[in-house]
């Protein structure tokens, strides 16, 4: 390990977790950047998570396991107890397609620390099927507006701006996004990497799976967002853009 590279946090938060869990600390084990520790924020799980936590246990693996408010809730628990100077959400059903995910990653900030960098990631179900992978080339904020591109299983910042930009827990489906439009009016554009880092599971019962709510909910961020930056002429125009998103999944979910 080279006493240069800064600390990396990958914080996973699990709820019954145990049939996805497995592949995603394997991933995170295996990575090639050593110089990172891996938190997991349990809920409270009472199916088999905290057995295969035991099992995987790793001087770089930090369990902790209590009640939260959700996801979110226990993603902004996890940056409270996280020691690098970067920090990576991996949900504990997804997971880095290369043990080089992480080097990728602190390799696209090219020294600087105070910068973030993001890959791409692709979408598969249950069977670990590819379902679809990102295909841009960099990243544009009128089409960050529109939705969100930028994935946080692909994703590394400083951890201080996550302390000081927390996640919203007004917001069920897209705090994350929230976090990801305040990171880029603050701070500038992500550095981009064309390369997939992650894979980000789609499998019908996770929060993502609800595209729908997903929609609402990033309009209700980006709603807030706008008001913050002093843009609300743009927010008429916005919910017109989320229903057409939605009149498009409703189109494509007859479709199948």
């Amino acid at each position: 390990m080279k006493t240069s590279e800064p600390r990396i946090s990958v914080i996973t938060v699990t709820y019954n977790s145990q049939k996805y869990l497995e592949k995603c600390l394997e991933s995170v084990a295996e990575q090639t950047y050593r110089n990172f520790e891996h938190i997991i924020v349990d809920g409270g799980s009472s199916d088999e998570t905290l057995s295969i936590l035991e099992r995987h246990r790793q001087p770089f693996l930090h369990v902790v396991s209590e009640s939260d408010n959700g996801p979110y809730d226990a993603m902004n628990k996890g940056t409270s107890l996280a020691t690098g100077k970067l920090i990576l959400f991996l949900n504990s059903d997804d997971y880095f397609v290369s043990p080089h995910s992480l080097q990728a990653l602190a390799g696209g900030l090219n020294g600087h620390a105070e910068s973030w960098c993001c890959g791409r990631i692709g979408f598969v179900d249950a069977q670990n099927k590819v379902l679809s992978v990102d295909v841009f080339k960099n990243y544009d904020f009128r089409e960050m507006l529109v939705h969100n591109i930028i994935r946080h299983p692909a994703c590394l910042m400083p951890q201080a701006w996550v302390r000081t930009l927390p996640f919203d827990l007004r917001f069920k489906h897209a705090a994350d996004y929230l976090l990801m439009l305040r990171v880029w009016k603050l701070y500038g554009p992500p550095r981009f990497i064309d390369e997939q880092i992650s894979n980000f599971r789609l499998d019908g019962r996770n929060l993502s799976s609800d595209i729908k709510s997903s929609i609402y909910d990033e309009q209700k961020a980006r709603q807030l967002f706008r008001k913050e930056a002093r843009q609300t002429i743009w927010i008429p125009l916005d919910w017109a853009v989320s229903r057409l998103r939605l009149l498009a999944a409703s189109w494509r979910s007859r479709g199948r």
